[in-house]
């Protein structure tokens, strides 16, 4: 194995396969190894998973309301257009590709959507199976409003750090 810092072929492997070190470099690492700073919130923020279409992490309040209103306002549109042009056209072959289009968008829009409840469930310190109560009539409402009312759990929980 070769010395990642020097390139001098040695038999020991000093640190992981990442670190791989002669004794003489890794005796100069160990000597002007400084100690990390602290994460600052921009590293945090970047370290965030903010994908939307993942079920880990948390996100706040102030970021569960504008995914819930455009994600609502999206699906009609898209859900009026489809019907539209559903409707308008007489031929079969394109009523079944926007029936397709329509089946796609509803998965990717509930996807999404479900991942939103789950990661804010995870704000609060909750278990995203609790989802599941969305399924009950009026309930699953209930649970809705809760989960853009209730304030995080400040810190860091099981689901990761606070969100930013």
């Amino acid at each position: 194995m070769k010395c990642q810092s020097c390139g001098k072929s040695t038999n020991i492997n000093w640190g992981d396969a990442n670190t791989a070190l002669c004794q003489s470099c890794a005796d100069i690492s160990a000597e002007t190894h400084q100690p990390s700073e602290p994460k600052t919130q921009i590293d945090n923020e970047q370290n965030q998973d903010i994908s939307i279409f993942s079920f880990e992490g948390r996100i706040k309040r102030s970021t569960f309301w504008p995914m819930f209103i455009s994600l609502l306002i999206v699906s009609a549109v898209v859900y009026f257009g489809l019907t539209y042009a559903s409707l308008a056209s007489t031929n079969e072959n394109i009523v079944s590709t926007i029936a397709i289009l329509d089946l796609i968008y509803t998965f990717a829009a509930t996807w999404v959507l479900l991942a939103t409840y789950v990661k804010r469930l995870h704000d609060l310190d909750k278990s995203g199976w609790i989802v599941l109560i969305i399924l009950i009539p009026l309930v699953g409402l209930l649970l809705i409003l809760y989960l853009g009312f209730a304030p995080g759990s400040s810190g860091v929980n099981k689901y990761g750090e606070k969100a930013i």
